[in-house]
């Protein structure tokens, strides 16, 4: 009779060996032959290591690395042997619809340039978006803050937020002036223009020889009285020849435009402090083929760079009545770790299930098979053991079977779940 023990161990294997078959069946493991190649960027914000790699549409690689090499992006990239580039090729980031996953899409190259070979680099085009006027504006708004700081002080930034804001109320009050007594010659020749368009009205309910001489000398008169009005302008009068003929007027608007142009300019401080930063969303649905329950985790990632992380989740939400859950495995329990990735592997540690604890995992098949294992209630004779294996059926998708408590009664999750990036 096999203990309770080995009958976890020998599901957990079935299970392992289940993750391998199906991964080879639907996942995205690679047998061809495949050949890598390098491609520099100034700016990779937004591509994930996993991404594709297209030409005219279709997948033809798969992005396998990114790091930095001389101050530039350095990708790494692997293409199947059939697909033939060129070392004239030439490639950009591209995003799936506005704001979707990115990709990298690379073109042939001319047939007369000697073919990509390992290890070959090229140049890649740096992609330009909405994400871009978006950090120019930041920033902008940015540099504006730290002029106006300056104000109260002698600081050139102040003078010339000072500046700047005089520009504007002189412009104002010239602009307000069109509205009030000394904008009298552009209500004129509205009115003006108003009559011309009655005589034309009266011209075609009667045309006879006395309205149309009568409308042609309003006419007349209409046109004079324009004529004047152009003759103002031209010399200068009134706020519209000011406007058009004052000199110091255009200087000011134009600081106006330069001084927005230069905050606008300096956008790109803010958001590259953060373009690094990201944060993932994960829910978990466990089913315990002991007690036949169904369990919910929810926790959520937060990913400052390559190497380090922080998790903080929810596990068990809202179940209470279950053995696995009584005493030491707690409902509603909650789980805070900070760790760091080393390649394929990582490892963490803090608070497990409301307990304190580590663990890690490792990623041997391109980050679609992981197996990990954590120990926590480390108080009790025996810890709480839980090794498992999860299996990525894509980016936001994965399928997972887990041995939990093995050293002490053992039970056996099996799980699916969801990832939003």
């Amino acid at each position: 009779m096999l203990s309770q023990e080995t009958k976890v161990g020998l599901f957990v294997l079935c299970g392992l060996v289940a993750l391998v078959i199906v991964t080879f069946l639907l996942g995205d493991i690679h047998l061809e032959k495949r050949y890598k190649i390098k491609i520099l960027f100034n700016d990779v914000s937004g591509l994930p290591e996993k991404a594709q790699v297209r030409r005219a549409g279709v997948v033809v690689g798969k992005v396998i690395d990114i790091e930095l090499v001389d101050n530039k992006a350095q990708v790494v990239a692997t293409i199947k042997k059939d697909v033939r580039i060129h070392r004239d090729a030439r490639a950009r980031i591209v995003s799936f619809g506005l704001v979707g996953t990115k990709y990298l899409e690379i073109t042939a190259g001319s047939k007369k340039e000697p073919l990509l070979e390992e290890g070959d680099t090229i140049i890649g085009i740096d992609p330009v978006g909405i994400d871009t006027a978006v950090e120019e504006i930041l920033l902008g708004v940015g540099d504006l803050v730290e002029e106006i700081r300056g104000i109260g002080g002698e600081e050139e930034l102040g003078k010339s937020l000072r500046v700047f804001l005089d520009n504007i109320g002189d412009v104002t009050r010239k602009m307000n002036k069109a509205l009030g007594p000394e904008g009298q010659e552009l209500e004129e020749t509205i009115k003006n223009l108003n009559q011309l368009s009655a005589n034309i009205r009266e011209i075609t309910d009667g045309l006879n020889q006395e309205s149309i001489t009568s409308s042609l000398q309003k006419l007349d008169r209409s046109l004079d009285e324009i004529a004047e009005v152009a003759e103002k302008i031209n010399r200068g009068e009134g706020v519209m020849g000011r406007l058009l003929t004052d000199e110091k007027m255009g200087e000011q608007i134009e600081q106006v435009v330069e001084s927005l142009q230069e905050s606008s300019e300096q956008a790109k401080k803010v958001l590259r402090r953060t373009s690094d930063f990201k944060t993932t969303w994960r829910y978990q649905l466990n089913y315990n083929v002991n007690d036949e329950k169904l369990r919910s985790d929810f926790g959520l990632f937060l990913i400052p760079g390559k190497e380090r992380f922080y998790h903080f989740s929810v596990n068990n939400i809202g179940d209470s009545d279950s053995d696995n859950d009584s005493g030491e495995q707690r409902a509603n329990s909650v789980t805070v770790n900070a760790g760091k990735n080393w390649g394929l592997f990582s490892l963490y540690g803090g608070v497990i299930r409301s307990s304190g604890g580590f663990g890690g995992a490792f990623w041997p098949v391109e980050d679609r098979i992981g197996i990990d294992a954590e120990v926590f209630h480390l108080s009790r004779k025996k810890p709480w053991l839980n090794t498992g294996a999860r299996f990525r059926i894509n980016d936001w998708c994965y399928l997972g079977i887990n041995g939990e408590d093995i050293l002490n009664q053992g039970t056996v999750n099996s799980s699916i779940g969801i990832v939003l990036r």
